[in-house]
C-alpha cells in the first residue's frame, strides 16, 4: 500500500494556530470609541501594543496607567472576559524625554516600549521627536480607524481600519504592515503564518507565546461597509469586498 500523499498545505482547508498577537495597533480614546475598538482587537488578538499618540499624548507612566484602565473597563464593557485582552503600553517618546521617564516606564512593569514618531510625519505626531531610524518590524496591523467624517476629506487622517477581520485580511492584498501583495497565500507560504502572527512577536518581546488555538476556515463573505465607533461610523478596510477566509468566533 502506498503511503497517503500530506495534503499540500496552501490548499487546505482549514488552518490552525496560536491566538496571535498585534505588535501596532490604535485603539483611540473616550468609552463609547474603545468599547468598539477593544472589541475588535480582542476578537483575533491576545495581546496588543497599544500605541500613545492620543491628545494630548502619553508620556507618562501615570498617563499609560490611566489609558490601560480605559481600555480594561472598554474590554468589559463589550462583553469581554477579564483578562482575554491584555493591553502592552507604551509611551510617546519626545525630544524632552527623560532618563528618569524611560527608568520609570522600565520598572513599571507594563510599559513595553516607547514609540519614536518623526515630529508632522502622520497623525497627532507633532510632539514627535526629530530623530529618525528604520528598524525591523514584527507582525502588525497597524489599524488605525477614523469615523468617515475625519478621513473622506480633503485633508483626510492616514489610516485604516482593519482590526474587525485582522487575520482574514493576513492572506493575501496590500495590508498595513508593509507585507507584499498576496503575502502567503498566494507566494504558497502559509506554513510560515502562524511564525509570523504568534511567535516571532513574543520571541522579540520576550513574552510566552499564547497556548489558546484559533481556526481560520475558507469561507467567503462580505466586507460590511461601514461599522459603529462609537457615536459615528468607520469604513473597514476593503469594504464592501469578497474576503476568502473566516476566523471562528
Amino acid at each position: 500500500m502506498c503511503d497517503r500523499v500530506p495534503e499540500p498545505f496552501n490548499s487546505r482547508r482549514e488552518l490552525r494556530m496560536r491566538r496571535p498577537d498585534d505588535w501596532h495597533h490604535h485603539l483611540r480614546d473616550g468609552p463609547d470609541v474603545l468599547r468598539d475598538t477593544v472589541r475588535a482587537a480582542a476578537r483575533a488578538f491576545s495581546r496588543a501594543i497599544i500605541m500613545p499618540n492620543l491628545v494630548p499624548p502619553v508620556t507618562t507612566v501615570a498617563a499609560a496607567g490611566e489609558y490601560r484602565e480605559r481600555i480594561e473597563a472598554a474590554l468589559a464593557a463589550s462583553g469581554g472576559a477579564p483578562g482575554s485582552f491584555t493591553p502592552l503600553m507604551t509611551l510617546y517618546l519626545t525630544d524632552t524625554t527623560t532618563v528618569a521617564a524611560v527608568e520609570a516606564a522600565a520598572a513599571s512593569g507594563f510599559i513595553k516600549a516607547f514609540k519614536l514618531y518623526p515630529a508632522g510625519a502622520t497623525t497627532n505626531s507633532d510632539s514627535g521627536g526629530s530623530l529618525a531610524f528604520a528598524s525591523k518590524k514584527r507582525a502588525s496591523t497597524d489599524s488605525a480607524p477614523h469615523a468617515i467624517g475625519r478621513k473622506e476629506t480633503g485633508c483626510g487622517c492616514a489610516g485604516i481600519f482593519n482590526a474587525n477581520a485582522a487575520l482574514e485580511l493576513r492572506r493575501g492584498g496590500v495590508y498595513a504592515d508593509q507585507l507584499p501583495p498576496r503575502a502567503f497565500e498566494e507566494a504558497g507560504a502559509l506554513e510560515h503564518l502562524e511564525a509570523f502572527c504568534s511567535l516571532h512577536g513574543p520571541a522579540f518581546y520576550g513574552v510566552p507565546a499564547n497556548d489558546e488555538v484559533v481556526t481560520l476556515r475558507r469561507e467567503t463573505w462580505k466586507m460590511a461597509h461601514s461599522l459603529p465607533l462609537g457615536n459615528e461610523e468607520v469604513v473597514p478596510f476593503r469594504a464592501a469586498q469578497l474576503i476568502n477566509w473566516r476566523m471562528d468566533g
